[in-house]
């Protein structure tokens, strides 16, 4: 399960950074619901193959509070495989 809360005072970038549940992992629209990221709104999810979601591109700030709770030892090696990449590319093209 992933939870966030987001911590933004305000956001006025339109759609950009805004997360999105999507209906399948190839198509970023249409889709079934999108988070305003803006103070104390919480979304959480079950993680699953089929828990597609994202967000658009934005430049700037994006404030959140993220919760994984993972159930063995495959699922926490999957997500520190996962985050490492991420920190590798974040770093490289910053955030």
């Amino acid at each position: 399960m992933t939870l966030l809360v987001y911590m933004n005072d305000e956001w006025a970038t339109g759609g950009a950074g805004r997360l999105r549940v999507l209906y399948d992992g190839q198509n970023f629209e249409p889709y079934a619901a999108e988070v305003p990221p803006t103070m104390g709104t919480m979304f959480a999810f079950l993680r699953a193959d089929h828990s597609w979601h994202g967000h658009k591109p934005f430049v700037g700030e994006r404030k959140v509070i993220q919760v994984t709770w993972v159930t063995n030892a495959d699922e926490l090696a999957r997500k520190k495989k996962r985050n490492k990449a991420a920190q590798f590319f974040k770093g490289i093209f910053g955030r």
